[in-house]
C-alpha cells in the first residue's frame, strides 16, 4: 500500500477506534506517528519510512506501560527478560516521541509496511492489552510465592511492570 494511503486509513482506523487521537509528525524523516487513548490503554501508531533507520519501512503499534526514568537499571532488565513469555510482543525502552516527556517503556509490535493492514489495528491492540495481562499475571504469581513472613523481601523483589511496583 502506497504510504500517503497508508497513512490516511492508519489515521481512520486509529480515530474510530480510540477515546483520542492525535496525529503528529514523527521522530525522523517522513515518519508519522498517532498517540491514541482507549477506555483501558494509551499508545502509539509510529508509521517510519525506515530511510534513515533500517531501509525497512514498518508500521508499530505500541502501549504504554510506564516511564522508564522510574527504574532502576536491575529492575528494567528484568522486564527485558519478560520478553521470552510474550508472543509477537516486545517490551522496550524509547524516548517519548513526545518532546519534554520522560523516556517510555512500551509493549509493541513491529510489522512491515507490506504486511500491515490497517482494518488489523484492533486486533492488534487487543493483542497487545493481553500480552500485557500476561505480564501483570507474572508478577502477581511471583507475589504469590512469598509467604507472610516474607514480606518486606517481597517488595523488593516486585517487577517494575506490575501495577503496585512504582516507587
Amino acid at each position: 500500500m502506497e504510504p500517503r494511503i497508508l497513512a490516511k486509513s492508519l489515521d481512520r482506523i486509529v480515530k474510530k477506534h480510540s477515546t483520542h487521537c492525535e496525529a503528529m509528525p514523527g521522530l525522523m524523516g517522513g515518519s508519522k506517528l498517532w498517540q491514541f487513548t482507549t477506555k483501558d490503554a494509551a499508545g502509539f501508531v509510529f508509521m517510519d519510512t525506515g530511510e534513515e533507520t533500517t531501509g525497512i519501512p514498518t508500521v508499530t503499534v505500541a502501549l504504554v506501560l510506564d516511564s522508564a526514568d522510574e527504574y532502576e537499571r536491575e529492575d528494567l532488565l528484568e522486564l527485558l527478560y519478560a520478553n521470552v513469555a510474550l508472543v509477537d510482543a516486545a517490551v522496550c525502552g524509547m524516548p517519548s516521541p513526545i518532546p519534554g516527556e520522560p523516556d517510555l517503556l512500551l509493549l509493541q509490535q513491529k510489522t512491515r509496511t507490506d504486511n500491515f493492514n490497517p482494518e488489523d489495528f484492533p486486533k492488534i491492540l487487543d493483542h497487545l492489552m493481553t500480552q500485557r495481562d500476561m505480564l501483570y499475571i507474572m508478577d502477581d504469581e511471583e507475589d504469590e510465592e512469598y509467604s507472610d513472613d516474607e514480606e518486606e523481601e517481597e517488595d523488593t523483589n516486585e517487577k517494575p511492570w506490575g501495577h503496585h511496583s512504582r516507587k
